[in-house]
């Protein structure tokens, strides 16, 4: 493992804070977002299940972030960048671990839930950002707080869609 993987430098809360509201931009673009409904929770969550669903979601969408960055961009994309960097270089291996890195982090997503086209391409986008930060900085930490962000921008929109 990477001597600095486990850093945390102060910059990384601005970047990540950006980039994961310009993923989230970017998602509201693919989506055609502006010509869709504003995205609100349930106008009845008063029921106990309601309330339960959605503090699962809110949960799994704050908490996930943590274990998917470990896993895929702490894990697969510097053990894979690791495995190639001698034979194809550090352009080469970057690549590669990039493109394995996200393929798996779709992979996952898809197995869990079917996902339309431009779902997949914004789960791309933010598995490339993630992955792109990683090796870019040699740090975890932002991108987890990139996907932290982009997954808490969605929550917001979501509560000021509200009535």
């Amino acid at each position: 493992m990477p001597a600095r993987l486990l850093t945390f430098h102060a910059r990384d809360l601005l970047w990540a804070f950006c980039l994961g509201l310009a993923l989230r931009i970017l998602q509201g673009m693919l989506s055609n977002a502006n010509s869709s409904p504003f995205p609100s929770f349930s106008g009845g969550a008063d029921t106990r299940d309601e309330l339960v669903g959605l503090s699962f979601r809110v949960a799994s969408g704050l908490v996930s972030p943590l274990f998917e960055e470990f896993f895929f961009r702490g894990v697969l994309l510097v053990a894979i960048y690791q495995m190639l960097r001698r034979p194809l270089g550090f352009v080469g291996a970057g690549v590669a671990a990039t493109v394995a890195s996200v393929a798996l982090f779709v992979c996952l997503h898809l197995f869990f839930e079917g996902l339309s086209g431009a779902e997949v391409t914004q789960l791309v986008f933010v598995g490339f950002g993630c992955a792109v930060y990683t090796l870019a900085t040699g740090r975890l930490w932002g991108a987890v707080l990139i996907h932290l962000t982009y997954n808490a921008s969605f929550f917001g929109l979501m509560a000021l869609g509200t009535v």
